[in-house]
């Protein structure tokens, strides 16, 4: 995508940006800003401002040209053919397109048609190309929720469709090849809320407004992947952990989230036990939500190809086993470990930003997700989110002898301090060890997962792509 420079050619020390042509300007933006272009539409050019699309004057913006690079004395990185592995399968094939959909409609983007940053965000990527989106973004590394949307997608190793909040700002569009992207905008309307919107509402839970889609799409993905499933308030309570507010204050959204769980009677009565209840008696209890949530599951695009291309330079690849993993990274053979990055949840750049020349989505790869009983013990494949892994060793406590399973309680106890619960649902175990493992000369990656899996004796098995 193009970048333009912001100058007032009238001298002024600031650009007027607006929504649309017609209307008055609500910001001034300072001179030397950079700003992405989507397009030139007559004497305005359509920019990308903090996650708004708007437009400022074409006289004061100066397209940006990058630097033509001096010749060097090798390619920067190989000509790397498609794995043979990927265009040999018979059941998936290599293509060019990556296809989802976003609130229901479905969108494709072919990497043989257009030029491309292959890290470009699903926050990013939509804000630029569909209008009425209701995304929003404020830090843009995974930590405010303000982006936050929620993702559906078959999870063939439990055999099932599965929810979860994640961050828009952080995960690449081409990800979510066959998946499915819902936003506010997606799930109710202001003249026909969905139910959180208006349990939000009700128990005024919105100030500024600037963190509640990201609030309501957290709460709602919860209640969707539960499909029906009774969740405590205790369990609510802690899902707010990867969620800013900076205004309204947090009892009126928890207020919120626990008008949705089983025991919430019960919950309101005890909102008011204080060592002086006196001090409360002015303030109303909040009504238990007694609407029902209604699941609407977004459907999933049915998808046979992976999407292996060229993205503005960088090889983009989609793998769907283990052995084509290896095949692809055969294929490329890097000179450099660097130039190649394995891609899931995508959740470490928000800490680290790096620009590879081969990106290999992993996602799609059940084994590597794969979380098993054993005779010794459990195993815990390096794909499984932070979250699946959390919610394995819960069942393997809940359904074996306290004696063998102390120290699985412990870890799925202590696993969930840290990060946030939008992190866990899309980061991995295996890429929380190796980033760990990366940086462990600076130690600039605290993390608690490398210290849980010591505690508990765990060992790690490692295939090596090169050989097989």
């Amino acid at each position: 995508m193009q970048r333009v420079l912001v100058k007032q050619a009238d001298g002024h020390p600031t650009v007027a940006f607006r929504l649309q042509p017609t209307e008055k300007h609500c910001e001034d933006i300072p001179n030397g800003t950079v700003l992405q272009m989507v397009g030139r539409e007559g004497e305005w050019v359509k920019v990308v401002r903090g996650g708004r699309c708007g437009y400022i004057k074409a006289r004061n913006a100066k397209l940006i040209v990058a630097a033509k690079k001096s010749p060097a004395p090798a390619p920067v990185r190989p000509v790397m053919p498609v794995p043979p592995a990927v265009e040999a399968s018979p059941s998936v094939k290599a293509a060019t397109v990556c296809t989802f959909t976003f609130n229901g409609v479905k969108y494709t983007i072919d990497l043989s048609k257009v030029t491309m940053d292959p890290q470009t965000s699903v926050h990013d990527w939509i804000v630029a190309n569909v209008p009425n989106n209701g995304l929003r973004r404020s830090c843009g590394v995974g930590r405010c929720g303000s982006c936050v949307c929620m993702l559906t997608y078959n999870e063939t190793t439990h055999n099932r469709t599965t929810h979860r909040a994640f961050n828009s700002c952080m995960r690449p569009i081409l990800s979510c090849n066959g998946m499915a992207i819902t936003s506010s905008i997606g799930i109710g309307t202001q003249a026909s809320p969905n139910a959180v919107q208006q349990s939000l509402a009700d128990h005024s839970g919105s100030q500024c407004g600037f963190c509640s889609v990201g609030m309501v799409m957290h709460l709602y993905s919860r209640l969707t992947d539960a499909n029906g499933t009774a969740l405590t308030t205790a369990e609510l309570d802690k899902m707010i952990d990867s969620n800013y507010c900076r205004c309204t204050g947090y009892r009126p959204i928890l207020d919120t989230y626990k008008s949705f769980a089983s025991d919430a009677d019960q919950q309101a009565r005890q909102l008011r036990d204080t060592p002086d209840p006196s001090l409360f008696d002015a303030v109303p209890l909040p009504k238990p939500d007694v609407r029902r949530f209604e699941v609407k599951t977004p459907s999933v695009p049915q998808v046979a190809t992976r999407v292996v291309g060229d993205a503005d330079g960088a090889l983009w690849m989609q793998v769907t086993s283990e052995s084509e993993l290896c095949t692809a990274l055969q294929t490329v053979q890097p000179s450099n470990p660097a130039d190649v990055f394995l891609v899931q949840g995508h959740t470490s750049t928000g800490i680290y930003k790096r620009t590879p020349n081969v990106m290999i989505d992993i996602s799609q790869v059940p084994s590597l997700r794969l979380c098993s009983v054993t005779p010794d013990g459990v195993v815990i494949g390096a794909g499984a989110t932070m979250t699946d892994a959390i919610s394995f060793l819960e069942a393997v406590v809940a359904g074996q002898p306290v004696e063998k399973t102390a120290s699985f309680k412990r870890m799925a106890e202590h696993a969930k301090l840290s990060p946030g619960s939008n992190i866990r649902n899309m980061g991995t175990v295996g890429g929380n060890v190796m980033m760990a493992y990366e940086h462990q000369v600076e130690g600039t990656f605290p993390t608690d997962w490398p210290m849980l899996l010591m505690a508990a004796g765990a060992g790690v098995t490692v295939v090596d792509g090169l050989t097989g």
